[in-house]
């Protein structure tokens, strides 16, 4: 029997890196694995209500939702944490002197939730934001390159993967939810506690070229804190 993985839309830079690592989960398991890729986060929520996929790398809001239709997290990258850049064009203060300005993100609750830094970080009015969504990050830098866009809310390791755009942009701020992704399993395909185990033991050279360091357990209180989050 052959089973469905994937991974969050915005690690496809590095798709390539992914599938010599559920290649190697693969063959540790002893079980033939297929990597189908999740273009967008459109798709990403009908792959959740499709239930189809064994195993996925999900955002903390995607393994939420996953959590709610029965999948298990299990584990994560033990140095792993998701940082947000607030990037535009412009120099920041020119931007601060308009009337409106334009923030574009992925139209996804992980990156719509860290708008409030913008607010926050920029010393904005709420009445002042005008919010573009998109379904994906090359969108979000091509209107900002473009300037059809002022400010943009990306993930930094999207941008690390592409130091040619930082070249582009402009930084103005780094923060964090501090949250992770996860990797979660279908309730009824396989045994949680062989594939947790399988995970442990891929090939740490892949783990690395990802660029992680190790394989540790879910923290069940974890789920607490992303139900305060993104229900």
């Amino acid at each position: 029997m052959i089973f469905k993985v994937s991974i969050c839309p915005h690690e496809l830079p590095k798709k390539a890196l992914w599938e010599k690592f559920f290649k190697n989960l693969s063959k540790v398991l002893g079980t033939e694995l297929f990597f189908e890729e999740v273009p967008d986060f459109q798709k990403e929520l009908e792959e959740i209500e499709k239930k189809e996929i064994v195993l996925y790398y999900a955002s903390p809001s995607a393994t939420y939702l996953f959590y709610k239709e029965g999948y298990h997290p299990i584990a994560r990258f033990s140095n792993q944490i998701d940082k947000f850049l607030i990037i535009g064009r412009d120099n920041v203060e020119d931007i601060l002197k308009k009337d409106f300005i334009r923030v574009v993100t992925i139209n996804e609750s992980f990156y719509v939730l860290p708008l409030s830094q913008v607010y926050y970080k920029l010393n904005l009015d709420f009445f002042r934001i005008q919010m573009i969504l998109t379904e994906t990050h090359e969108e979000i830098f091509g209107k900002i390159i473009k300037k059809e866009c002022d400010l943009g809310i990306v993930d930094q390791e999207y941008l690390d993967f592409y130091p040619e755009l930082k070249k582009k942009v402009k930084i103005f701020e780094e923060f964090t939810l501090e949250t992770s992704h996860y990797f979660v399993l279908h309730p009824e395909a396989l045994s949680q506690e062989k594939v947790l185990e399988a995970l442990k033991k891929v090939d740490p050279e892949i783990i690395k070229a990802l660029g992680y360091e190790g394989i540790e357990v879910f923290e069940r209180e974890t789920i607490e804190k992303l139900k305060n989050i993104f229900s």
